[in-house]
């Protein structure tokens, strides 16, 4: 397979359009297709299945792409790194959690501390990030839940609290000012996390818990970003589970209503993720030292 073949590939997918990829990669589309074809033959599969229509990916396309977007994602990279006139980049890869409320602290304070540090942030739900690390994508990574089968290890840094968030109207305030507004509130349109984040991962333990299935809820939709599913339920489409820190750095936090799980509060831990087999770079080790030194002030000052 040549690499040109699978940016081709990967382009075509993302964008959902041979012409779209043509452009992004300044070639032909008939350039494209013919890239598009020549891994199929080589595979002796059929990747995209072209209609009138448009196309779909098939099973074997689906399988291929995870594999051909770490190979781009990969090179590029490598590019990055040796064109850089310092040498020095650190690939950080992190959810949205952290990315949105933690992470733009830490990145001015190792700025600081490395002025000709060049950073660049992948965000993506937890499990990619966890790949990611796995396959040398990023280095270090900021994630909302550990996955105990990977080569990684998982340093917790911050504590996050996971509550139910409403639209501010006086129909929902009069729930959550109620007897049992857990409950009540678990009866309305739901909207879901991905299937891959952390927040979905507790949000399941949670329901599971309180004697409650995914099967229970009347979800009416999927979203895959905490800014946009903030915007949703400002909208009034429905309510989530939500980090309290992603609630609170919204820009759409005035139009929404924040409902503790239970009494005691239902916090999860963030983590600082690396891979244990692969060294460290001084950056990195840099950034893992701020954080962790940061987190130890706080548990010393009771700000957890």
């Amino acid at each position: 397979m040549d690499i040109r073949q699978l940016e081709a590939f990967v382009d075509t997918v993302k964008y959902k359009s041979f012409s779209e990829a043509a452009k992004r990669l300044f070639l032909s589309q008939p350039t494209i297709s013919a890239h598009v074809r020549a891994l199929e033959k080589e595979l002796n599969t059929k990747l995209i299945n072209r209609t009138t229509k448009g196309f779909e990916i098939t099973e074997s396309g689906k399988r291929l792409f995870v594999y051909a977007q770490r190979i781009v994602e990969l090179k590029e990279r490598a590019e990055e790194e040796l064109k850089s006139p310092s040498g020095e980049i650190l690939n950080i890869g992190s959810s949205s959690v952290p990315a949105i409320s933690v992470l733009p602290k830490y990145m001015a304070l190792l700025k600081k501390a490395s002025p000709s540090l060049c950073m660049r942030v992948t965000v993506s739900d937890s499990i990619d990030i966890i790949e990611k690390l796995c396959d040398g994508v990023v280095e270090i990574g900021l994630v909302g839940a550990r996955d105990k089968l990977s080569e990684c290890s998982f340093i917790p840094f911050e504590k996050d609290e996971l509550v139910i968030v409403a639209p501010n109207t006086p129909y929902y305030k009069e729930i959550i000012s109620g007897d049992s507004p857990v409950e009540k509130l678990l009866r309305e349109p739901f909207i879901m996390r991905e299937d891959r984040s952390g927040t979905k991962l507790e949000t399941e333990s949670f329901l599971s818990e309180a004697g409650y299935s995914m099967s229970d809820l009347n979800i009416t939709a999927y979203i895959n970003n905490s800014t946009a599913l903030c915007g949703c339920i400002g909208e009034g489409l429905g309510i989530s589970v939500m980090s309290k820190k992603a609630v609170l750095s919204s820009e759409s936090a005035s139009r929404l209503l924040v409902c503790p799980i239970r009494k005691n509060s239902v916090c999860r831990d963030l983590y600082i993720a690396y891979h244990k087999k692969r060294g460290l770079g001084a950056s990195a080790i840099k950034l893992l030292t701020l954080m962790t030194a940061y987190d130890s002030e706080k548990r010393s000052s009771g700000e957890h």
